[in-house]
C-alpha cells in the first residue's frame, strides 16, 4: 500500500496546506496538467498581467467523470525477431469495454497578483475487458491478456506556477509526477510503478485582454515515451462568439460561446504516457524476459467535441464525443528500451468514445 499511503499523504496536503493561505481557487484540472491558461480574471485592473482572456471555458477546480470507448478488435503480435522463437498466432480478439473513472482536484497555495502557485492531483482507469471467446483465447500469452484485464491506472500529482514580469509579460513553469500501471487498490505493493516525470517553462505576451502567446519546452510523455518537444501557447477570443485555445501539440480547439453559461469546443487531444505491466508470478514466455514487469508505451489521438453548459451557480456539466485514434501501444521489455523496440506491438481498432464530467468551477 506503498502508493497508496504517498497519494492521499500528498492529496491531504492540499487541501490543508490551501486554506493557511486563505486564496480564492483558480486553476486548472486533470490530465489537462498543461493548461496555462486559467489563472486571475481579465477583469481586473492590476500592476501585472493576468493569464486569462476573455469567454475563455471554465477553470474546473474539482472534476468527476466517467469514459468509455465503443468495441474494438485487438491483436498483440510479436515482433518480427521474436516470432521464430515463440509460434504465437496473429489473431484478433474483441475488446468489449475500454474505459473508466476519472477525477481531478487543484487548489491554490499561493495566489496574488506578482505570483501564483498551484497544486493539484488526479486518477484516471482504462479498465479493459475481453469478449470471452474460447477459440480465441490464444490470440496473444494468457499471463499478458490476464495482466492487461486488471486495467491500466494513472495517479498523478502537478504543481504549476505562473509568475507575471510586468502587464505584459509572463513566465509559467509546470511539474508533474504521474504513477502509472496495471495495479489496482489491493496490489499496489506487489506493482509499484516508477513515476514519469513532465515538466514545462513557457515565456510569453499579454497584449491585451483577448490575446495571449507564449513560446517554451517540455519533457513529456505524450506520445507514450519521454519526449523533449517546443510549446506554442495561443489563447485568442475575437469577438463575444469565436476564440482559440490552443497548447501545441499536446492539444488544440476552436471555441464558440453560445453565451456566458454555454459553449462549445472543436479539435484534438493527445494522451499517453508509459505504463509498468505486472507480469504476475509467472514470466512472460517471450522476449529476454527474466524480470516481472514489462512497460506499455501508449499513445492516442483524439479528435472531439466538447460542450460544456452551466447547471447552477458553479457547477458545469461537460460532455464529450470523438474518435480514438490508436498511434501507440508497444509493449517493451523496460522503459529504457530503445524507441520502437517492442515485444508486442497492439494492433487496436479506432473507435468513437464518449467522456461526461460534473464540475466545480473557479468564480
Amino acid at each position: 500500500m506503498r502508493i497508496l499511503n504517498l497519494f492521499l499523504f500528498c492529496f491531504g496536503c492540499l487541501f490543508f496546506i490551501s486554506p493557511a493561505f486563505g486564496q480564492q481557487p483558480d486553476s486548472t484540472a486533470g490530465s489537462e496538467e498543461e493548461d496555462y491558461s486559467a489563472y486571475g480574471s481579465a477583469e481586473e485592473s492590476v500592476k501585472y498581467c493576468t493569464q486569462k482572456v476573455r469567454f475563455l471555458s471554465p477553470t474546473k477546480l474539482i472534476s468527476v467523470g466517467f469514459e468509455a470507448q465503443m468495441p474494438f478488435k485487438a491483436s498483440f503480435p510479436l515482433e518480427e525477431q521474436f516470432k521464430d522463437k515463440n509460434q504465437i498466432p496473429d489473431r484478433n480478439q474483441s475488446v468489449t469495454f475500454f474505459g473508466g473513472a476519472r477525477w481531478a482536484a487543484n487548489a491554490p497555495v499561493i495566489s496574488n497578483n506578482k505570483f501564483i502557485l498551484n497544486v493539484g492531483a488526479s486518477y484516471y482507469e482504462s479498465n479493459i475487458r475481453f469478449k470471452e471467446d474460447e477459440s480465441v483465447n490464444n490470440f496473444f500469452e494468457p499471463q499478458l491478456k490476464s495482466a492487461l484485464s486488471r486495467g491500466l491506472r494513472t495517479m498523478g500529482i502537478n504543481v504549476t506556477a505562473f509568475k507575471p514580469l510586468d502587464d505584459k509579460h509572463f513566465l509559467i513553469g509546470s511539474l508533474i509526477s504521474d504513477f502509472n500501471g496495471n495495479f489496482g487498490w489491493n496490489t499496489m505493493q506487489d506493482a509499484f510503478p516508477m513515476p514519469t516525470w513532465t515538466f514545462a517553462v513557457l515565456y510569453g505576451w499579454k497584449r491585451n485582454d483577448n490575446t495571449m502567446l507564449a513560446f517554451g519546452a517540455t519533457q513529456t510523455w505524450r506520445g507514450g515515451e519521454k519526449l523533449y518537444v517546443p510549446l506554442l501557447m495561443y489563447n485568442k477570443t475575437f469577438n463575444d462568439r469565436w476564440g482559440l485555445e490552443i497548447l501545441a501539440p499536446a492539444r488544440a480547439h476552436v471555441r464558440y460561446n453560445f453565451s456566458a453559461s454555454s459553449l462549445l469546443l472543436l479539435g484534438y487531444e493527445i494522451e499517453g504516457n508509459s505504463y509498468r505491466l505486472f507480469r504476475g508470478q509467472e514470466n512472460f514466455e517471450s522476449g529476454s524476459g527474466g524480470g516481472r514487469f514489462l512497460e506499455i508505451r501508449r499513445s492516442e489521438i483524439k479528435p472531439r467535441i466538447i460542450f460544456e453548459q452551466k447547471l447552477m451557480g458553479f457547477i458545469w456539466l461537460s460532455a464529450q464525443v470523438g474518435y480514438r485514434y490508436n498511434f501507440k501501444f508497444g509493449i517493451t521489455e523496460d522503459r529504457s528500451s530503445e524507441r520502437g523496440d517492442f515485444l508486442y506491438r497492439g494492433n487496436f481498432g479506432n473507435p468513437l468514445y464518449g467522456a461526461i464530467s460534473i464540475n466545480l468551477v473557479s468564480p
